[in-house]
């Protein structure tokens, strides 16, 4: 369950990094890209230790995370291609801030047991 709390933590470092970095804002936001990838591949890794309720619940925000990175790498693509301004670049991470964090989401996430919220991240 570390990796949940993970790429919300990615999301909210990725808003600073953005906002500080000088020259390169594409390369730095491909970067974050790939940690988020990763973060979501360990999710799917731990998804078969948990218990079938547990599963079927991160699997659902493993899906929506997959399908918002996906969006996440488009508009990375349009950003840079369109002059890769930084603000540019922190408008596509906070849509996907915005939708892994969503209330909704998070309120599936807290049907999740005791037991899988506390288990340490496989990787």
């Amino acid at each position: 369950m570390k990796a949940v709390r993970s790429i919300l933590a990615v999301a909210v470092l990725i808003a600073v990094t953005l906002s500080a970095i000088g020259c390169n804002a594409l390369a730095t936001a491909q970067n974050f890209e790939n940690v988020i990838n990763g973060i979501l591949q360990i999710a799917k890794a731990e998804t078969p230790a948990l218990s079938a309720a547990d599963a079927a619940v991160l699997q659902q925000w493993v899906n929506l995370g997959t399908t918002l990175n996906g969006q996440l790498q488009t508009c990375i693509a349009g950003a840079g291609a369109a002059g890769g301004k930084k603000s540019a670049f922190l408008a596509c991470f906070n849509a996907f801030a915005a939708g892994v964090a969503s209330p909704t989401e998070l309120a599936q996430l807290r049907v999740l047991s005791s037991d899988a919220q506390k288990k340490p991240s496989s990787g």
